[in-house]
């Protein structure tokens, strides 16, 4: 398996529309996020930055292409991708453990992404 690391780039205005834009590490190092930043004129205030879980197989077919902040359900849990001790996990918000991502490819089923944290914040509401 064979990774390309990205960066999502979301943008929560205070009336809630929400845009974002992916980057690689190179397009950040080479100026490309910041002209994109002035050209929408985003303020640091409304800017959540977001690495890419996206793992390749051997010839470079996506096996999961999560993003750190997203919503994911497995069975009947629900889980958010999370940077944890310098990786990225699956963190329960029931069943307060937490998985590397690497290893929900061993579950017989895998979650399924069902909104992100900033734009579907009520899936992460129990339910009254």
């Amino acid at each position: 398996m064979d990774r390309k690391i990205k960066f999502k780039y979301m943008v929560k205005r205070e009336n809630g529309y929400c845009f974002s834009q992916i980057f690689t590490i190179q397009e950040i190092e080479n100026g490309t996020a910041n002209i994109w930043l002035k050209m929408n004129q985003v303020s640091e205030d409304e800017l959540r930055r977001f690495i890419d879980t996206t793992i390749l197989d051997k010839n470079s077919k996506d096996l999961l292409d999560w993003w750190e902040g997203d919503i994911l359900k497995h069975k009947d849990t629900i889980y958010i991708i999370v940077w944890h001790n310098g990786g990225l996990y699956a963190k329960s918000t029931e069943l307060h453990c937490i998985y590397p991502v690497g290893e929900t490819l061993t579950w017989m089923e895998l979650p399924v992404k069902i909104g992100t944290v900033y734009e579907n914040p009520e899936l992460l509401e129990k339910d009254k």
